[in-house]
This record gives structure tokens, sequence and C-alpha cells, in this order.
């Protein structure tokens, strides 16, 4: 699992014990003091790892920051997209079982999928032209968009949707493009509230 991916669900954890602990505080309450308490967790892993050799040879954080700066170079050159190879590397990432559904896709229409994807002006329509290839459902279409751009795009997670429900955020996020929409500014909210 990503590192950073695995800090955001030990964060939403703790946000989900602390807010049955601190039961009439505030949501940004809740979230600061979670936050805080697992800040030195987090830094004493980031510094373990950096000693720790074994890390750089572990395939998923390699293959996690190898596809993160490829979409990133090519955002920075025009519009990213996504390979068929790079799809069912993710689609295995979030999901193994989808494999089969995910290798049915072209290779030409990933690209196309993905290219338009990007292009699009509206998070709904970016994730509804993610769900049109095949395997491709709300949560891997997150990680997808996640992947090409993570400070604006939360993956879509259970446990996260939990612990949004558990300070306050009380829409329902339907697993649809509005939904995910939603989502994923309930998410950014939540991070910005202090």
């Amino acid at each position: 699992i990503g590192y950073s991916v695995n800090d955001t669900i030990v964060i939403f954890d703790r946000v989900r014990e602390n807010v049955k602990a601190m039961r009439g505080d505030s949501p940004a309450a809740v979230v600061n003091l979670s936050v805080n308490q697992t800040l030195s967790r987090t830094v004493i892993l980031a510094l373990a790892r950096a000693f720790d050799r074994n890390e750089a040879g572990e395939p998923w954080a390699r293959g996690e920051r190898r596809l993160k700066a490829r979409l990133a170079r090519r955002r920075s050159r025009g519009t990213p997209y996504l390979t068929q190879a790079e799809l069912r590397w993710i689609g295995e990432w979030k999901s193994p079982r989808i494999r089969p559904q995910i290798a049915r896709n072209t290779g030409a229409g990933v690209r196309g999928a993905t290219e338009a994807a990007f292009l699009a002006r509206t998070d709904s329509t970016r994730l509804r032209l993610l769900l049109g290839l095949r395997g491709v459902g709300p949560a891997v279409a997150s990680v997808v968009l996640h992947f090409a751009d993570p400070r604006r795009y939360p993956i879509y997670d259970v446990r996260v949707l939990a612990a949004l429900r558990r300070i306050g955020v009380r829409r329902g996020f339907p697993p649809n493009p509005a939904g995910w929409a939603a989502y994923a500014a309930g998410v950014l909210w939540a991070m910005r509230e202090d």
C-alpha cells in the first residue's frame, strides 16, 4: 500500500477514535488533535524508511512513485494519460480481483479515456469518463485521479467515508460521479479545517 494512503488511513482511524472521546468538540478540533497525535508516528516512520535500504526495493511503493512521476512529467508537457499497463497496475494496486475486467481494455481505449478524463472541466465528468473503462468503478477511478494529482484527489475509501461521518460530515457519498465529487470536496474540506 502506498505510504501517503496508509498515513491517511491511520489519521482517519485516529479521528474515528477521537470522535468518541471528544463528543461535543468541533470537527476541526477533532481533526487537529488527530493529526497532531499521529504526526510524531509519521515523522518517525519517515525517518526509519529513509534509513531502511530495503524500502527502496519494495515494489508497490517504488511503482507508486514511478507512476506519479510519469504522470507529473506528462502533465508538464501537456495532457497526462495512462497506458494499458499502468491502468492494470493501478487496478491491481486497488483491488486484484478486477484484473480480468481491466485486462479487456485496449491500449488506445485506455489512453483515450484517461486523456479525455484529465481534460474534462468537472470532477464528475472526469469520473464518468473513467467509469467507461471495463473494470473501473468509482474506487479505481479515484486512484487514477489521485495518482495524476495527489493533492487534489483523495482515494475513495470506505474507512475515510466512515471517518467523515464521524467528524460531522452528514452528507451521503454514493458511488457515482456526483457522490464522488462531493466526497472529494468533503475530504478536502476536512483537511483545510483547522
